[in-house]
């Protein structure tokens, strides 16, 4: 079976840098402030608190922590999100269609739902989130890391991919139709239940109990 290539890692700030940088300045401001982009530029701030389906549309935020913040079904499609960090955030069915995320950190983050169709994701890391359904239909992942993560049912037809990365994830019912998985290392994962084509599977690294799990979901007979 082909060895996978390594995977080059998120860019991500290091994290004493980063805290360090934006605890100096950090003022705690209401989200609701820069909401449907009433200010170009938002950096440099620490926001808190719940609000619940808040319009960010093509709001630009960069050096900011999203911290305890629960903002479910809130819209952030076509922003702009530079060296961001959100730590125990509640996404759940927010929208980042169309976003331009790079170097942000979502740790520890509930996205049950959201939505990254046609985003462009660069130097991004997901640690200890859950992903259930979330949707990244076309979305272009560059140096992408999934840490953790519950990806179940998650829908992510199309990617475009270079530099993914998935460890001890769970990918059960996880649809990866017309993605190429070349270089793809799943073998620290769960992947009962995967649902993809066979031609996608090529150049993939699967341990030999997932190979023979997958065997079975594409018809193949193993005697």
């Amino acid at each position: 079976m082909r060895a996978a290539r390594e995977q080059r890692p998120p860019a991500l700030p290091a994290e004493p840098k980063l805290e360090r940088e934006l605890s100096e300045g950090l003022l705690e401001e209401e989200p609701g402030r820069y909401a449907s982009g009433e200010a170009d530029a938002v950096s440099g701030l620490l926001f808190r608190g719940v609000f619940p389906g808040l319009d960010f549309e093509e709001a630009s935020f960069e050096g900011c922590v999203f911290e305890g913040m629960r903002l479910t079904g809130a819209d952030l499609s076509k922003t702009g999100l530079t060296d961001l960090v959100f730590r125990r955030c509640d996404l759940s069915n927010a929208s980042f269609s169309k976003a331009a995320l790079t170097r942000v950190r979502f740790d520890g983050c509930k996205l049950v739902g959201a939505d990254f169709s046609e985003g462009v994701l660069r130097d991004v890391r997901f640690s200890r989130c859950s992903l259930r359904y979330a949707q990244f239909f076309q979305a272009g992942l560059r140096a992408v890391r999934f840490e953790g993560c519950d990806l179940s049912g998650a829908a992510m037809q199309e990617l475009k991919l270079r530099d993914l990365t998935l460890s001890e994830c769970k990918l059960a019912g996880a649809e990866l139709f017309h993605t190429k998985l070349a270089g793809v290392d799943f073998t620290t994962c769960e992947t009962d239940g995967l649902v993809v084509a066979a031609e996608d599977l090529r150049g993939g690294v699967f341990t030999a109990a997932q190979a023979v799990g997958l065997a079975r979901l594409l018809g193949i007979i193993i005697k």
